[in-house]
């Protein structure tokens, strides 16, 4: 799992679960009260998305540690 998880930044997902995915959380706490995390199948966020939601930050840790992820993280395409 990575120490820092940054918002609104695409990471490949190098280990773990969905392994060669792409990974970006997105804070939606205006819209659900909590963190959109979001898989796609490359890093333009393509249509093939998979979506899940923590309510919490630390949730969202929690995510990225129960699904083994260990990720390599982008600079966000401008």
């Amino acid at each position: 799992m990575s120490a820092e998880i940054p918002l609104n930044t695409i990471g490949l997902i190098i280990d773990g679960e969905a392994a060669g995915r792409f990974v970006e959380v997105v804070d939606d706490s205006w819209n659900t009260g909590g963190y959109l995390i979001f898989t796609h199948a490359d890093h333009e966020r393509s249509p093939e998305v998979f979506d899940g939601w923590a309510e919490t930050f630390d949730d969202v840790h929690k995510y990225f540690s129960e699904s083994n992820w260990r990720v390599e993280w982008r600079p966000s395409p401008a």
